[in-house]
């Protein structure tokens, strides 16, 4: 009879489903000449080092999958999104192509990630985080469609540059219509804050503007910016910009006051940032494993029993050594992990808990005759 061992090792693999703490910044180079590349600095904007030069061709945005290490990076003149490890930077193949100039990639409230197109129908396409299709999510396409956000109400905007607008759809996809018509010369980014004001980026205007939750101009909220692309929200509540015209990457406080060039002009060769994406650990609690010792264990076949120590306090997923979800799930009563079908080797099973708490735990198969 068939009987597996499953072990568990409390803790972040070093090798393994691991993202290493940074920035990481996108050189857009010469737009659609190379050089390209992704750069990576410390947390801090310091020590700069090329990420990966592999497989780039104008790259515009870059993604990296949770829990895994995996990251994937969009190619507006290839129309495909690479897969890379996260650890390396190491091209690993192709997550979708056949798309027309893809740009910006979200992970929406349902798990699939969003992608918007430049060109081809200019519809936001959705995929699971495999790389398989899922649907061409928006009615109707926006046209060199390069920033997206979502309301708390859950309808997605999509900016379109050479539109000079904001468009709104509904959280099923369906056009809702034009949100912002006026007072943007080349939108590209844009962010909802905690107010459900809009900031939207604007390239050719040179500033960062605000509009409030009916789409009304507020004015600017950060001016004096040169060719802004790339945005993101810190976890200490900081804005981070590309600024494409000086080759940096400026920080802003919440009320859009700025802080300093936390990356400095041309630092790695930066030549024009158009994404910027931080990775902080700080955040991460893992529980103790004298809790958790008996919580996970396995019958004589290939079924693995989650007691009592961890129903009901969150949802479930289990990756694979590459980095690929093979399942996903909430927990709940008389839970059971079959693993009859997954081959030998090492998984990462990987808990949310309602606290806002993760358990990481490596989990080795080994079914044995």
């Amino acid at each position: 009879m068939k009987r597996t061992l499953l072990a568990l090792f409390l803790g972040l693999t070093t090798n393994l489903f691991s993202q290493q703490p940074g920035l990481y910044v996108c050189d857009a180079g010469n737009f659609s000449n190379p050089p390209w590349q992704i750069l990576k600095f410390d947390t801090l904007g310091m020590n700069p080092e090329v990420f990966t030069t592999d497989s780039l061709a104008w790259p515009q945005d870059v993604l990296f999958l949770p829990q895994s290490n995996q990251v994937l990076i969009s190619n507006f003149n290839s129309g495909k999104i690479n897969i890379h490890n996260a650890l390396t930077g190491d091209y690993m193949g192709v997550f979708a192509g056949g798309l027309g100039a893809p740009t910006r990639m979200k992970i929406g409230s349902d798990g699939y990630i969003y992608v918007l197109q430049w060109a081809g129908n200019q519809k936001v396409k959705r995929y699971d985080v495999n790389g398989n299709f899922i649907d061409d999510f928006t009615s109707i396409g926006v046209s060199k469609s390069i920033g997206l956000d979502w309301d708390t109400s859950g309808n997605l905007y999509v900016s379109s540059y050479d539109g000079k607008f904001i468009r709104k759809f509904s959280p099923t996809g369906a056009d809702l219509g034009m949100f912002i018509t006026s007072n943007l010369q080349g939108p590209t980014n844009i962010h909802f804050n905690t107010l459900g004001e809009l900031i939207v980026l604007d390239y050719n205007g040179g500033s960062a503007k605000k509009f409030d939750a009916n789409g009304n101009y507020q004015g600017v909220f950060i001016p004096g910016l040169n060719n802004a692309e790339g945005f993101i929200k810190t976890n200490v509540d900081h804005y981070l910009i590309g600024n494409g015209g000086t080759g940096s990457v400026k920080e802003y406080d919440i009320n859009g006051n700025f802080i300093q060039d936390i990356v400095p002009a041309n630092s790695g060769n930066l030549i024009r940032p158009n994404a910027v994406v931080r990775i902080d650990h700080s955040k991460v609690e893992l529980e103790e494993m004298d809790s958790l010792t008996h919580a996970i264990y396995s019958d004589s076949g290939d079924n693995f029993y989650f007691s009592e120590a961890l129903l009901s306090k969150g949802k479930i997923q289990i990756f694979d050594s590459s980095g690929s979800v093979i399942y996903t799930g909430q927990l709940k009563d008389n839970f059971i992990w079959n693993a009859s079908e997954s081959p030998n080797g090492i998984y990462l099973l990987n808990i949310e808990l309602e606290t806002g708490k993760i358990i990481k735990k490596k989990l080795i198969v080994n079914h044995q005759k």
